[in-house]
């Protein structure tokens, strides 16, 4: 049986920026086993700004913000061989058992689901509810943020507002990936190296730095001063640190 894959979230930010081929030979190097979830970005906000403009309605722009990720994704495409544009899931999963790098155009599935079209469903959510559809194993969002709650990240506006539902739902962990640092994708597929944003583990274990197989092993990644950090929520109440912390303490090695 192939293992479960990986969905990588690479943020439409990352279209302008300087890291974008890092992460494009990384996600090559893994072909087989991420999936590709892109972000809108500038195609997006596009959207957003006509919106305000011409006045249609969230659910026409839910659709055009969709397709805006179909443009960055078509975009990644064409700057790499071996990656495919899909819709459907029977094609993402044709192309990862080919050994090639899917990236996913969320249109068909996401409205034949009926998921909600509002701007509180971004790339995020969409990319938590294919990890769910999908039964992988890990959400990677490849943007700038800090270990924490889902709950925390929504509110400070580093995920969308339907992320946390959706994360929840899906069964798989997420991390975040700082978009500078493309090399650690490979460590990530792992199960080492990144920031966790939910665990779901049912007990308190004390972050360790190194990985260890098993369940209730935290992911634990080098701040920018070299220390380490890492937060540990319990399952069934991801509203509070397992030894009893506000959400935003940070369990510090």
């Amino acid at each position: 049986m192939s293992a479960a894959p990986i969905v990588v979230k690479l943020g439409g930010a990352q279209a302008h920026g300087p890291w974008l081929k890092g992460w494009l030979e990384a996600l090559a190097a893994c072909a087989g086993r991420v999936v590709v979830v892109p972000g809108g970005g500038p195609f997006a906000d596009t959207v957003r700004a006509q919106q305000s403009l011409i006045g249609f309605d969230d659910e026409a722009a839910h659709d055009m913000a969709m397709l805006a990720m179909a443009q960055f994704g078509r975009a990644l495409a064409g700057m790499r061989p071996g990656f495919d544009l899909v819709e459907e899931e029977s094609e993402l999963r044709a192309s990862l058992a080919q050994g090639r790098t899917p990236v996913w155009v969320p249109l068909r599935m996401a409205n034949a689901a009926g998921l909600a079209a509002s701007w509180d469903t971004t790339s995020d959510s969409l990319a938590a509810w294919l990890a769910g559809r999908l039964g992988a194993s890990r959400l990677i969002l490849v943007k700038h943020g800090e270990a924490a709650s889902w709950r925390v990240l929504a509110a400070q506006g580093v995920v969308d507002n339907n992320f946390p539902a959706y994360l929840a739902a899906s069964g798989a962990r997420a991390c975040l990936a700082a978009p500078e640092r493309p090399d650690l994708l490979a460590a990530a597929l792992e199960d080492k190296a990144l920031p966790l944003i939910e665990w779901r583990g049912e007990a308190w274990l004390k972050p360790s730095v190194e990985s260890v197989q098993g369940v209730a092993t935290p992911i634990v990644s080098a701040g920018p001063q070299g220390d380490a950090e890492a937060i540990v929520c319990l399952q069934g109440d991801p509203g509070t640190c397992a030894d009893g912390l506000d959400l935003a303490a940070r369990a510090r090695l």
